[in-house]
């Protein structure tokens, strides 16, 4: 996915006014929530009737724990047709932006964005979406931007810090006209992808100094030490250039500077092949179809399980797990990720390649993306094809595909690739940048 940085197109030129909450536009109006949109909140349905009420659950519940300050897909429970039927709860459409009344000073004010429709508990209140008067994103975009706001309104009035659906009622926002709500709401998404970039290349870029670290600071590499008068011997930082008089000047400085940059170099060319190898720790990052999302393990004496949130990937293992069993749980809910996903494609590409492949097997898969046997028809699929994005897997489906028709890379082949997949060996050099599991590889 393209990263686009906050653009200036955004941006509007306008009169301003000093206003309660501050100087803003001529143009912007105040209001409160409760003037422009309908509020309330739910309940926690008996405990007591669990089988009643939330097992075999086909409704979302949010509690407080679910909110994350973003867009909400998931959540840990649900609950049963009867626990809507018979107790106080609702369900509340796509778009409404929720906000959490109590459950701590860290909770409070915590917010997230439905994009499904699902009930809540008593500790949030649930903002109906207008999509006259308000764009959600923007809401909760103001709301995350204000969260002191809440917290200062819980700890202040009342012995136990909570706030009520009536201070989220009288909760006073900038409101521009709703085009340019949505601008602003896009404006501020594509800085937060811009942001998590960075984050996935910051993290990165410490993981190639960890690796130099290793070599350095055990001995595997030597570095010639620098001669004269140590204490003339300057550190420094910065790019490759190294000035023509700083050369002259101090020739063994610059030579022990220029080795560490080549072997700097050569882990960062290593870590753009290679995944570091994972530990399995929470807020360790993992990719599903090319998107990060960081991962946060429990421990149930219970199935292990896998699940989603908007930027979290949830892991269940039983007590005592080690590393070896969550990455084993973890790749076999890769594999059935890339099943499912191939039943769709497939069902898409045989009829337009008029070919059957007699069997798919996804498995972990050291040196290759996909492989085909033509007289048997078995296409193999790597299980990491999971990880890239989605179009990736397409490409080598078709791939093998095509070989159940020309089983050699000549010149039909390519023909052939050109014909159904046109941009084919872009998405084949998307794919080779991007990096493998780091593997003892074996030839």
């Amino acid at each position: 996915m393209e990263v686009r940085e906050p653009s200036a197109t955004y941006l509007r030129t306008t009169g301003y006014t000093q206003t309660e909450l501050g100087v803003l536009p001529t143009d912007w109006r105040i209001a409160e929530i409760g003037q422009i949109a309908e509020t309330s909140s739910g309940t926690t349905p008996p405990r007591s009737q669990y089988d009643r009420y939330f097992k075999g659950g086909v409704h979302a519940w949010v509690k407080t724990l679910d909110l994350n300050n973003a867009e909400i897909r998931e959540t840990d429970e649900s609950v049963t047709d009867k626990a809507v039927e018979e107790t106080s709860l609702r369900l509340f459409p796509e778009g409404s932006v929720l906000v959490a009344m109590y459950g701590g000073l860290r909770q409070i004010g915590r917010t997230g964005l439905l994009r499904l429709p699902a009930a809540v508990n008593q500790a949030i209140t649930a903002i109906r979406p207008n999509p006259t008067t308000f764009c959600p994103e923007f809401l909760l975009f103001y709301l995350n931007h204000r969260v002191g706001h809440w917290q200062s309104v819980a700890s202040s009035s009342r012995k136990d810090p909570n706030i009520t659906g009536a201070d989220v009622r009288v909760f006073k926002l900038p409101l521009p006209e709703i085009g340019e709500q949505h601008s602003v709401a896009v404006a501020l998404t594509d800085a937060d992808t811009l942001i998590d970039s960075l984050e996935q290349l910051l993290t990165k870029k410490r993981q190639i100094k960890q690796g130099a670290m290793q070599e350095l600071l055990t001995g595997k590499r030597r570095l010639e030490p620098p001669k004269g008068d140590l204490e003339h011997i300057h550190y420094f930082c910065g790019n490759t250039e190294i000035a023509s008089d700083l050369k002259a000047r101090e020739p063994h400085r610059v030579a022990l500077y220029m080795a560490v940059v080549a072997l700097v170099r050569a882990y960062a060319n290593l870590a753009d092949e290679l995944e570091t190898p994972r530990e399995f720790l929470n807020k360790e990052s993992h990719y599903l179809w090319g998107k990060r999302y960081l991962l946060e393990i429990s421990f149930a004496d219970a199935a292990p399980a896998v699940s989603l949130s908007p930027r979290k990937l949830f892991l269940q293992v039983r007590p005592g797990a080690d590393t070896a069993r969550c990455e084993d749980v973890l790749d076999t809910w890769y594999r059935q990720q890339v099943r499912e996903a191939v039943t769709g494609l497939l069902a898409k590409w045989e009829p337009l390649l008029q070919v059957k492949a007699q069997r798919i097997f996804v498995q972990r898969m050291k040196t290759k993306w996909g492989s085909c046997t033509p007289e048997s028809g078995y296409i193999r699929l790597n299980t990491d094809l999971a990880k890239k994005p989605p179009e990736c897997l397409e490409y080598i489906l078709v791939h093998e595909l095509v070989h159940l028709i020309e089983p050699t890379h000549n010149e039909r082949f390519a023909a052939l690739m050109d014909l159904y997949l046109p941009h084919w060996q872009h998405l084949r050099k998307q794919l080779n940048s991007l990096p493998v599991r780091h593997e003892a590889w074996e030839y």
